[in-house]
């Protein structure tokens, strides 16, 4: 497993170029917060890291979402209407589980290379990941857009292993992007939520540590009269992370920025969208144990 941190400046082509033994076998496209943008990330075979498309209005791209396998995982069951990207420069989409550990990668289209089949964006089921990596919570997460530009879409992991697109932009183009998925699985550990935070719906709000790798998950309820901006909570000092994290993650009227910081504090510094459904998901927080 190959997980990125960090907030390359500047504009460098590419960000960076990993070594050989971190490289994918394809190009993998992750979404790269840039505070209240989001910016498409590709990391290619040939170990090249770089934005290929967004707005970086401070100069940096925050690269915590970027997680992957070096080698593909058990494929994907499509759903109907959908297959794996025609461009064989991209990776199809696969899953690996290790420990407990789940991670999704790779690029899927519709079948008849129209947005049609990809409906208004909402409520799009796109397939099932393979028998025994269905996560134990629905997950709500943030990848790279139809667009693949400024605007993340949001996808559900539903428990049955069900795939679908819940939210974001109108389809321009008729793929989507599902690396960055990663989740824990089995035993997991509960925090506590900040004055005037609460778990949205229900939702479990917690913790797991598989191989060294924080993994957060649950829906958080934005207190009313906010637009998010502060300290949610605190975590337990085995589940912070040793440096300033910053990642993109899904909220119910797009996206949002967090920062996991090494107090433990979840901070979240920009809601592009208060006046929506007021919950911010942490299942897309992943980082190194302290």
């Amino acid at each position: 497993m190959v997980s990125l941190y960090g907030l390359p400046s500047g504009n460098p082509d590419p960000l960076t170029i990993l070594p050989s033994a971190m490289r994918p076998t394809a190009i993998l496209t992750f979404p790269g917060n840039t505070h209240s943008n989001t910016a498409r990330l590709d990391v290619s075979n040939t170990g090249d890291v770089g934005v290929a498309y967004g707005t970086r209005e401070f100069g940096w791209v925050a690269l915590g979402a970027t997680i992957y396998f070096t080698q593909r995982g058990t494929p994907f069951g499509y759903a109907s209407g959908w297959k794996g990207y025609h461009d064989t420069r991209f990776e199809p989409v696969t899953a690996t589980r290790v420990n407990e550990a789940v991670v999704i990668q790779g690029m899927l289209e519709t079948d008849d290379n129209t947005t049609a089949g990809a409906g208004a964006g909402l409520l799009t089921d796109l397939g099932t990941v393979p028998s025994g990596m269905e996560p134990d919570e629905t997950k709500y997460v943030a990848v790279a857009g139809y667009t693949g530009q400024d605007r993340g879409s949001i996808v559900r992991v539903a428990t049955n292993g069900t795939v679908s697109v819940v939210g974001g932009p109108a389809p321009t183009h008729p793929y989507v992007m599902l690396s960055g998925i990663a989740y824990g699985q089995g035993a997991r550990q509960a925090f506590t939520l900040a004055s005037g935070y609460t778990a949205y719906a229900g939702s479990l709000i917690g913790y797991r540590i598989r191989d060294g790798i924080v993994y957060l998950h649950g829906r958080i309820q934005l207190p009313a009269g906010t637009s998010a901006l502060g300290t949610a909570a605190t975590l337990p000092m085995e589940a912070r992370p040793p440096f300033n994290y910053v990642t993109e993650g899904a909220a119910g009227g797009g996206h949002v920025r967090v920062d996991v910081k090494p107090n433990g504090e979840i901070y979240w510094q920009q809601y592009s969208n208060p006046s929506g459904e007021r919950w911010i998901s942490l299942d897309n927080i992943h980082y190194p144990a302290n």
